[in-house]
């Protein structure tokens, strides 16, 4: 055979053994092996074959196979060079990602002097694409010194190994580099050697020199660039820019040899029908190609419903084909059969595809593994993890990455099989690696040591860990400093935090342990490790009002107010943003004990820092002393409270800090409230102080509702004459006053207690009839209205109280409850005078040219009904109706009135009516009123008068009776109700009765909640002091 038939039939034979490569495995290495075996037929016509063979059984993933021909090529050259065996066998592991092995080799050709450009060349891009930009520069200085002339190919990927670098002066430096030697070596630089390092900029994620390089490129050509395009392609897809992308897929899906790669681009920003569309596959005849296109679309078009068996039967029919499914639609197949929630399946599919020869990386076998460790074969996963661990240990990616929860699911099977020897093989081997730390699975083996005891096995662990700067999990951290600090090793504990901190850790550290830690530095009086971890924490970027609040809440059950101010000023003094600081403790003071101790101490320490005052703090601590105030007013609420959490400290606060809050015009409502607050329990300030107060509000700029604040507060005091130069001041005001202004101040003035000198009589023995003045030893509740107070105080910082019970038990209690005849001209001339008081507000209504509402109405009936203005009261009652008809509150005030009048008859009279229209129509012919009364339900409202009424006069009897009618036919009292009539019951030192009602409310199921079960537990022990002899309440 002459030299040009040689030539040309070793030109065929590789170009054969090419395409063999490219048709899949199962198809190729049948082909090769078919070629194989010509060769040992026709060894004249096969010569110097075994390179071509090698590389091509490498890109069908049967690395075997590549060995077995690079001995048996050795072994035919009968001695001869081997440079050219070995430089294919190179490649084959380049290939298979072997790049240790595979750098090995190069190296030895480099010592013997037998590397070409190249080599050299094809060495680069490997390490291009694994993204080692460092031992591809390194590669080209060698060759640099060995004075090889570097190809315009091997600058190109040198170009995108720049790019890589994300150290700006260093890619620049590397960019200049390569230039200076296109320039040395007079090769042009061209369009290719730009759009490399466009490359290398999408590959590093520099989006910024990505999107100024582009531009550039995009400006200066003056055609069409299928390559540019393609990177432009990739760029947006990767960003989300699917508009961009969608502009640019079309441009460059003509060119079969880019086929494989476009059809991943196009899966990221295309459905699979617009994407069948693009593809177009009946212009390209069929090959392992779109063999896998067509199972990329089947795998994306299929619904996760559809059973996983038919996806699996296609990708064997396309292995019976004789075509190989890439390791991408390999892997895409298990998992997408994997999310059809069929782990089994697609563990089944594995098992089929690889014994069928279908080639697997390490990806697959990572998902493979985790699909072992969560199903019964779980033994299975050592004999997968150590072809992992072989697969890796041959490799030099830059970059690996390990799926974490695998890993951790990995390590503690080891542990569950008590293979320590094996988990910490495992945790040595990974550490070799180049992946995230994150992802190794110290966890598992640190906990198993710290839950059996072994502290000094966790200890070494821990110590490597730290050495390492591997960070650790949450969980691992709270279970180590609970036991450091358990077996009193603060300072280790300490320590460890410190290192933790330092490794930008900390915010991963459970709130818990940093509790766990302060307190025991409390206890122990460490005071550096305290301030280390409060400023630590102060001035961390993450939020840490939870880590306060566990802080605060502990002090505060123990009742160390001195530790708690201590905590507070440590905090804010070692803070850099001191109103933040404050603003995170109150913040975390809401509803924590001490809650009072501590926003008193923030605007105190915060004082001596005038610049960190602030409107917005200030609203903060008063909204909390607003909402103290609703928890505290409440008396079964109050008993064997600490001082700093009772009404009288916190009206000492508000005396403290209220000028300086009204100064920086914290929120209106929250003043009002205060100032209600103040009025009605401060036994330290006076009228004026108030004005003051007010006159300091910025611009003096303050609103009628302060006013009225105040006026309400003075009316709860009793102090009518406060109450009268407010009620002057308002109306000298040329502000309109709306109607819940107007009611808020006649509801004020009708519940106003009854004067202390009035309560004195009582001392000396009057009778006087009224049941909650005479409850000196429940805590004088008489001098306050409980629910009013939850409703004013309430408003909008707490649950929302329904405001008609409120209004209509109050009508109903202060209508009945009057004091006996002996002192009755007193207390008459009294509820005259807040009459009086009434109308004169009730002529503002007028006054406005504001018509009064139903409320309006109702408070007025029952100041009538005090005054014992008896008529006047059934006129209100006429009005009322003609105005708005029947409604329910009025009802109830309607029966309380006339049984106030003693006319008992009436009362029946209207309750009878009540959803009753036979009686109401017969009732109609009498008093049109009753008509309409009907379509009022009866309700334990209107029981309510009739017990209150009977027990006023003793008939206990007849009220116990009416309250058992009332639970008989369904209805159940609210708590308030039971509050009353147990009150009234036991001042009247009436154990029978006391008993009798509770009896009934456990027969029937009412609710008793811890106010009522004060009240029992109170007179328990009064009637035990009283009546010792005869024991306490069964």
């Amino acid at each position: 055979m002459s030299d040009s038939s040689a030539k040309l039939s070793h030109q065929y034979i590789a170009s054969l053994i090419e395409y063999c490569s490219q048709v899949g495995c199962i198809t190729g290495a049948g082909l090769l092996k078919q070629i194989e075996l010509d060769a040992e037929a026709y060894p004249w016509l096969f010569q110097n074959y075994h390179g071509s063979l090698i590389v091509s059984y490498a890109k069908l993933g049967l690395l075997g196979h590549s060995r077995r021909c690079h001995k048996e090529g050795i072994k035919a050259l009968h001695g001869g060079a081997a440079s050219d065996m070995d430089w294919s066998l190179c490649v084959a592991l380049l290939r298979s990602f072997r790049q240790k092995e595979a750098h090995a080799i190069f190296n030895n050709l480099v010592a013997a002097g037998q590397a070409n450009s190249t080599m050299y060349g094809k060495m680069i891009k490997e390490y291009t694409l694994v993204q080692l930009p460092d031992v591809a520069f390194a590669l080209f200085d060698d060759a640099c010194r060995t004075g090889l002339r570097p190809d315009y190919f091997m600058l190109c990927e040198l170009a995108t190994a720049s790019a890589l670098f994300t150290d700006s002066l260093k890619s620049s430096a590397c960019i200049q580099k390569v230039i200076t030697c296109l320039d040395n070596w007079r090769i042009p630089a061209g369009i290719r050697f730009f759009i490399c390092i466009l490359k290398g900029y999408d590959l590093s994620h520099q989006n910024v020199l990505f999107d100024s390089l582009a531009r550039k490129l995009v400006h200066r050509l003056q055609y069409t660039n299928n390559e540019l395009n393609y990177v432009l392609m990739v760029n947006a897809a990767r960003r989300g820019d699917l508009e961009l992308a969608h502009i640019l897929a079309p441009q460059v899906m003509e060119s079969l040899s880019k086929f494989p790669r476009n059809e991943v681009v196009l899966r990221k920003i295309y459905q699979p029908e617009k994407r069948r569309e693009l593809l177009n596959l009946e212009r390209f005849p069929e090959n392992n190609f779109t063999a896998n296109v067509k199972l990329s679309l089947e795998i994306d078009a299929s619904p996760r419903s559809l059973k996983p068996k038919s996806l699996l039967h296609s990708a064997l029919d396309m292995v019976d084909k004789g075509y190989t499914p890439s390791f991408s639609m390999f892997s895409q197949l298990i998992r997408h059969i994997a999310l059809c929630n069929n782990q089994n399946m697609a563990i089944e599919a594995f098992d089929r595809l690889s014994n069928a020869g279908v080639p697997y990386n390490v990806e697959i076998l990572l998902f493979v593994l985790g699909l072992h460790l969560r199903s019964s074969s779980r033994a299975r996963s050592v004999g997968i993890f150590e072809d992992i661990r072989s697969r890796l240990a041959l490799s030099d990616a830059g970059k690996i990455s390990l799926p974490g929860l695998t890993m951790q699911k990995y390590m503690e099977f080891l542990i569950e099989r008590d293979d320590l020897v094996a988990a910490h093989q495992m945790l040595d081997f990974l550490r070799t690696l180049p992946c995230d730390y994150n992802r190794l699975p110290y966890s598992p083996l640190i906990r198993y040591y710290i839950a059996r005891g072994m502290l000094d096995d966790a200890h070494k662990l821990i110590t490597s860990v730290v050495q390492h700067d591997i960070p650790i999990d949450p969980v691992v951290i709270k279970m180590y400093c609970q036991v450091l600090l358990e077996n009193a090793e603060t300072a280790d504990c300490g320590n460890f935090l410190r290192y933790i901190h330092r490794t930008d850790r900390i915010a991963s550290v459970p709130y818990s342990v940093f509790e766990i830690f302060i307190l025991h530095c409390v206890k122990k009086r460490r005071i550096a490790d305290i301030e280390w971890v409060v400023e630590v924490l102060v001035n961390s970027p993450g939020e840490t009002i939870g880590v306060w609040r566990a802080i605060l809440k502990r002090l505060g059950k123990s009742s160390n107010i001195q530790d708690v101010a201590n905590i507070i000023k440590m905090v804010i003094d070692l803070a850099t943003d001191k109103g933040r600081a404050g603003m995170h403790l109150l913040s975390a003071a809401v509803d924590v004990p001490l809650a009072l101790v501590v926003a008193d101490n923030v605007l105190n320490v915060l004082g001596k820092h005038l610049g960190d005052r602030s409107t917005h703090l200030y609203s903060a601590a008063f909204s909390i002393f607003a909402r103290l105030w609703v928890r505290y007013h409440t008396p079964a609420k109050t008993d064997g409270r600490h001082f700093h959490e009772s009404k009288e400290s916190l009206v000492l606060v508000l005396e403290r800090h209220i000028y300086d809050a009204a100064a920086l015009g914290i929120d209106r409502e929250l003043l009002g409230i205060s100032l209600r607050v103040l009025a009605s329990d401060s036994r330290n300030m006076d009228l004026q102080e108030y004005i003051k107060i007010l006159e300091s509000v910025p611009n003096r700029n303050y609103s009628i509702g302060l006013l009225e604040s105040i006026c309400v507060g003075f009316a709860r005091r009793g102090r009518t004459r406060d109450v009268d130069m407010i009620l002057e001041l308002m109306w000298n005001q040329t502000i309109m006053l709306d109607i819940s202004v107007l009611n808020n101040l006649m509801s004020s003035i009708n519940c106003m207690p009854i004067p202390r000198g009035l309560f004195m009589l009582n001392k000396s023995g009057i009778n006087i009839g009224r049941a909650d003045i005479k409850a000196a030893e429940f805590n004088q509740t008489a001098m306050v209205e409980d629910g009013d107070n939850e409703r004013l105080y309430n408003r909008g910082f707490g649950e929302e109280k329904n405001r008609e019970e409120e209004i209509l038990l109050s009508g109903i209690v202060d209508s009945i409850e009057q004091p006996a005849e002996d002192v009755n001209d007193l207390y008459l001339t009294f509820y005259k005078e807040n009459l009086a008081r009434i109308l004169s507000i009730w002529r503002r209504f007028e006054f406005y040219s504001t018509s009064p509402d139903i409320a309006s109405y109702s408070i007025l009936l029952g100041a009538y009904t005090k005054a014992k203005e008896y008529q006047q009261g059934e006129d209100i009652v006429s009005t009322i109706i003609s105005m708005f008809g029947h409604e329910l509150h009025i009802s109830c005030q309607w029966i309380a009135l006339r049984l106030k009048r003693g006319n008992v008859k009436g009362a029946l009279h209207i309750f009878d009516a009540l959803g009753n229209s036979d009686k109401c129509n017969e009732l109609s012919r009498i008093d049109k009123r009753y008509m309409g009364l009907h379509y009022i339900e009866r309700s334990a409202f209107h029981f309510f008068p009739f017990v209150k009424y009977y027990l006023g006069l003793g008939k206990h009897t007849l009220a116990t009776r009416f309250l058992l009618a009332m639970h008989t036919l369904g209805f159940k009292g609210t708590t308030r109700m039971y509050y009353y009539i147990l009150m009234h019951a036991a001042v009247l030192n009436n154990r029978q009765l006391v008993v009798d009602i509770m009896h009934q409310m456990v027969e029937f199921d009412v609710p008793i909640n811890a106010q009522l079960t004060e009240i029992i537990r109170s007179y328990s022990e009064l009637f035990k002091h009283k009546n010792t002899t005869s024991g306490s309440l069964d």
